[in-house]
């Protein structure tokens, strides 16, 4: 079988003012067939509604809004009716990371965004619960991720995720996997995982909150996003709920799991990275920040948890 992952990354800044939940990725899964369908569907309506610009959260405007819910309106149902699937990892800032050993050397932010990114495509898709296939005539899988400026990092990244069928657990070498980058304004659906991770973040850094000295309400920019954004919880929300049984589903919470496999099958799965030992800072909790979202001052932990025994 032909597999294809198309995956983003966004929200990777680290300039003032910070946001509370950062360095988003979001990805798209399923049978070759499946994607390009998609794929096909999306240009469709490109086409007929005659816009010609990449579709990206920053793009959005009162006039191509109709256009990006009419996108949003393909991408779902082919989200519910065909077998596709799409992952959210982001990091919250109230996690504060803290090295197993002193003196250990710090990463830089940009070493850090592609471990991240290794850890979401290794994790986030569920690869190692793909039925059997033989090392003869392997499963095909293909990531297409977006293009980065650092060949250096991107090197890395790709020999690592090719590698990635001995390292799962079980190994399968029944997977061949391939890395390649492609620019987002060549395919359409990793403008639509632009679309929802910049909604993610808008939403959960509370963006229509706030308030410049002097404004009363949301600007129309502040209100097109929440409205956009309000849209894509619901759906988002609707499909993860409608699949589980349960009213329960949080944007940014790591899902809850139903099985083993549920990184492979669930239609919708959401997983907030927290660091193998941190401390947490309660004052990127929503009771100490201020008016839309903003951070007033650290309020961190003496104790350091440990994500590997919940402590």
């Amino acid at each position: 079988m032909k597999y294809e992952i198309c995956a983003d990354e966004a929200w990777t800044h680290n300039s003032a003012p910070l946001n509370r939940y950062w360095c988003f990725y979001g990805g798209a899964f399923g049978l070759e067939s499946d994607i390009d369908r998609l794929e096909t569907a999306l240009r469709l309506v490109r086409t007929v509604r005659g816009f010609a610009g990449e579709v990206k959260w920053a793009n959005l405007s009162a006039e191509n809004v109709s256009y990006y819910n009419d996108l949003l309106d393909i991408f779902f149902d082919h989200l519910v009716n065909h077998d596709l699937h799409y992952r959210q990892f982001f990091i919250s800032r109230e996690h504060v990371a803290v090295p197993d050993h002193e003196g250990a050397a710090a990463d830089t932010l940009l070493d850090v965004q592609f471990k991240l990114y290794y850890q979401f495509l290794k994790h986030s898709f569920g690869l190692q619960h793909l039925p059997a296939a033989t090392a003869a005539e392997p499963h095909q899988v293909l990531l297409r991720l977006d293009e980065h400026s650092s060949s250096k990092h991107k090197t890395r990244l790709k020999n690592f995720v090719e590698g990635l069928h001995g390292h799962l657990t079980p190994t399968r070498d029944d997977l061949s996997i391939r890395v390649t980058y492609v620019q987002s304004q060549s395919l359409m659906r990793l403008q639509l995982c632009d679309l929802l991770m910049g909604a993610a973040g808008s939403y959960g850094n509370r963006k229509h909150e706030f308030r410049a000295l002097g404004q009363r309400g949301m600007k129309p920019m502040q209100r097109l996003r929440f409205e956009l954004a309000t849209r894509i919880y619901k759906d988002l929300r609707g499909i993860s709920c409608s699949e589980r049984g349960t009213g329960a589903f949080n944007w940014f919470e790591s899902t809850g799991r139903s099985s083993p496999s549920a990184n492979l099958t669930d239609k919708v799965r959401i997983w907030k990275f927290l660091p193998t030992r941190y401390q947490l800072d309660k004052g990127w909790q929503n009771d100490n920040l201020g008016r839309g979202g903003v951070y007033v001052a650290p309020q961190l932990s003496v104790d350091v948890f440990d994500a590997r025994d919940g402590r």
